[in-house]
């Protein structure tokens, strides 16, 4: 009997080789013992009976790929017949003997001959023994590993795409048809099959940050490996269908942090965190309608629980007190799609059922009447956020959710479903830090300390934005710990991302923000794109209760002191287009920059005139503040006019007008 066996390193194998059967004199020949191995049974030969009684017959095989019957014994006469022959064995012993004991068969496995039979001639009585079948044989032969390493993105049926050295160096395999070779796809190098792909007789591996498109079906022959760390996630696509389990692999879920994450498999129970972190030294929580609730782990309701019961979408929070490799086993989740319905208002926690990165954007993909935002709380218990209605993030938000994660979304509907189908399959390179691409009608603010740092950003366009708080809006769900939070205010809701219409003359934008830090820290207020926004626009910064005004395309970090609070009121962030800079009645403007010399130093404010405007008629200077309220008035009777500013740290436009011409210039007052 022949066959191929599964085996994993360490196992304990008991087996036995069968002894070969023994003739005696005048008795029938005693069996052939069994040779088993595991699932492989060669059966021994039965005895042949004494003075020519019935022949021995060959033992019977079973469990293999192979299973070959040994020969049968042949009939004697007075003179033995021969043995039958082991399969793929010893020949049997040799018949026709005279005056002897029978031959003995030769190993492995042939029967032995009979022995000259019982006679009695002239008085003279012979018998003789039949010859002893030979022992069994247990022989185990096994393929060396030999390991590939994808060299190059590209076609994963192509050799050449593949070497026994990672740098290329090595020797590429002849084909994939080789018994117990492994093929492991590097972090980074993105495969794929012209077809199905069959990986019953070799092994895969990705290693974390791998990807892998199947262009067809998938039979993993429990040969599939999935490696993953918490900075590289590994992305698989299989457009047939899935037939056997893949082993799916975390590491670097750090101890003492608490890591939100999704199954992209089936089948998975509390036994799996029990082998990977031992009994009670881990917590699994999930967000139910009455707050979190406990599923695994230590001080759980249950010590048997399976995952597998829940909805596809449901996310897990997971924390440890071990460093460990969390694995588990099962079927990749490849179903068309996968729709949930929630029956109460609140936040939920939302997780990607794949185990390859999802789009969040795809036309498929339906949020029902959730705020359409995304938010991600990453092991630091920072938030980042991802608005689909303008494509942009705050704290490095994507449009992409890797496998393994879990999001939180937010729903103002007593009932509401969400479906996530197939056809927002993705690979990506994006990590949940990656941010969206910047454009000059978004501004982006960051507050910041010694410890952490978080970001505000505001969108100004007409297609989502609205002077309204809407479902558009991305309501700022707050970082934990000691993160610092900094969000703008829109009809007293605390806002991460806030759409607006477009700016036509003026806009101010309150701005909020808390800190948890005991004692009196300094902090910073930052505009971190001030170059790459709308240049036509002004942008200010308002302490109020410092009275301060900064213009941020002059100062771009503002830094003050605060103690643990949270305040809606004490910041502005305010914006001017150049077209319409204050109410002041536009005139004619006839007058040029070479003509008049405005500028401020601290917090006196000079105005110089040509000799020829000097010359003019109703020469005069008018201060008017960002209300547009005119607060000084005064001639010009020189060719240098100092004024007064009525405020530090505040920002005025200065109009010079003579005779029916005017110039205006903005100008700040400092301390």
């Amino acid at each position: 009997v022949k066959g191929d066996l599964a085996v994993s390193p360490g196992d304990t194998i008991t087996y036995t080789v069968g002894a070969g059967g023994v003739g005696s004199i005048g008795a029938d020949g005693t069996n052939g013992g069994d040779t088993e191995f595991l699932t492989l049974l060669a059966g021994g030969g039965k005895g042949g009976a004494a003075n020519k009684g019935t022949i021995g017959s060959g033992g019977t095989a079973s469990g293999g790929t192979t299973n070959t019957n040994g020969e049968d014994g042949t009939a004697g006469s007075i003179y033995g017949g021969a043995g039958g022959a082991g399969a793929n064995g010893g020949a049997g012993g040799s018949g026709s003997v005279s005056d002897s004991n029978g031959s003995d068969g030769t190993g492995p496995g042939g029967g032995g001959s009979g022995g000259e039979a019982y006679r009695k001639n002239k008085n003279k009585v012979t018998s003789y023994s039949g010859g002893a079948g030979a022992d069994g044989q247990v022989s185990i032969s096994y393929v060396l590993p030999v390991t590939y390493y994808s060299i190059a993105s590209g076609n994963l049926d192509n050799v050449d795409n593949w070497n026994t050295i990672i740098d290329g160096t090595g020797i590429a395999p002849v084909d994939f048809s080789s018994y117990n070779q492994t093929f492991e796809i590097q972090s980074g190098h993105t495969m794929s099959t012209s077809g199905d792909l069959d990986l019953s007789s070799s092994f895969l591996e990705l290693n974390a940050g791998a990807q892998l498109t199947v262009n067809g079906n998938l039979i993993t022959g429990y040969h599939l490996l999935i490696n993953n760390t918490t900075e590289d996630v590994s992305s698989i696509i299989v457009d047939g269908t899935i037939t056997g389990d893949v082993t799916y692999k975390w590491t670097g879920l750090t101890k003492k942090l608490w890591w939100h994450i999704a199954h992209p498999v089936s089948e998975v129970t509390e036994l799996n965190y029990d082998d990977s972190y031992g009994d009670n030294r881990y917590v699994v929580d999930k967000y139910t309608i009455d707050g979190w609730e406990r599923v695994a782990g230590y001080n759980a309701v249950s010590d048997s629980y399976n995952f597998d019961n829940d909805e596809k979408l449901e996310g897990y929070a997971f924390y440890t007190a071990n460093e460990g490799t969390l694995s588990y086993s099962g079927e990749l989740n490849n179903e068309d799609g996968y729709t949930r319905s929630y029956s109460a208002a609140q936040w939920y926690q939302v997780a990607n059922p794949y185990p390859f990165y999802i789009d969040i954007k795809d036309d498929n993909l339906s949020l029902g009447n959730f705020q359409q935002t995304i938010y991600i709380d990453s092991s630091d218990d920072k938030v980042v956020s991802y608005n689909i209605a303008s494509g942009y993030a705050s704290n490095g938000g994507s449009q992409y959710i890797s496998p393994g994660q879990c999001m939180w979304l937010r729903t103002y509907e007593d009932t509401d479903a969400i479906t996530i189908p197939k056809t927002s399959q993705a690979h990506s390179t994006v990590s949940l830090k990656s941010g969206s691409d910047i454009v000059d009608n978004v501004l982006c603010l960051e507050m910041e300390s010694d410890v952490s740092a978080d970001e505000a950003v505001i969108v100004f366009s007409d297609d989502y934005g609205s002077d309204l708080y809407t479902k558009y809006d991305s309501g700022k769900k707050m970082n934990g710990g000691d993160n610092v939070n900094v969000y703008s205010i829109k009809e007293s809701a605390n806002v991460a991302i806030n759409l607006l219409p477009e700016i036509v003359d003026e806009c101010i934008v309150p701005l909020g923000y808390s800190v948890s830090e005991d004692g009196l820290v300094e902090y910073t207020l930052k505009a971190t794109n001030i170059n790459d926004f709308d240049e036509d626009v002004s942008v200010y910064l308002y302490d109020i209760s410092e009275d301060v005004v900064v213009n941020l395309r002059q100062e771009s970090v503002y830094t003050f002191t605060s103690s643990k609070t949270q305040s809606n009121d004490r910041f502005e962030i305010r914006l001017e287009s150049e077209a319409v800079v204050t109410a002041i009645e536009e005139e004619e403007r006839l007058i040029t920059s070479n003509e008049v010399l405005i500028y401020t130093i601290n917090q006196t404010a000079t105005v110089q005139v040509s000799q020829e405007l000097l010359s003019g008629n109703n020469k005069l200077i008018e201060i008017y503040d960002m209300t547009g309220n005119l607060v000084i008035k005064q001639e010009i009777s020189a060719l240098k006019t100092e004024v007064s500013l009525p405020k530090a740290n505040r920002v005025y436009v200065i109009k010079v007008s003579i005779d029916i011409a005017s110039y205006q210039e903005k100008v700040a007052g400092m301390n």
